[in-house]
């Protein structure tokens, strides 16, 4: 039982120091064919970021 307790402590510790690894964001300037608003019809006030 001790060893589950102790797999189990280093496994949230993992997943806690995981939370604090920065990451890059998409902030890509392109649209791409596949985006939400370029393949359906929305409305224009759905439509106010372009």
């Amino acid at each position: 039982m001790k060893f589950i307790k102790r797999i189990a402590i280093v496994l949230l510790i993992v997943l806690v120091g995981i939370q604090f690894v920065p990451t890059k964001g998409n902030q890509s300037d392109a649209i791409p064919i596949t985006d939400f608003i370029t393949v359906n019809n929305v409305p224009k006030t759905v439509n106010n970021n372009y």
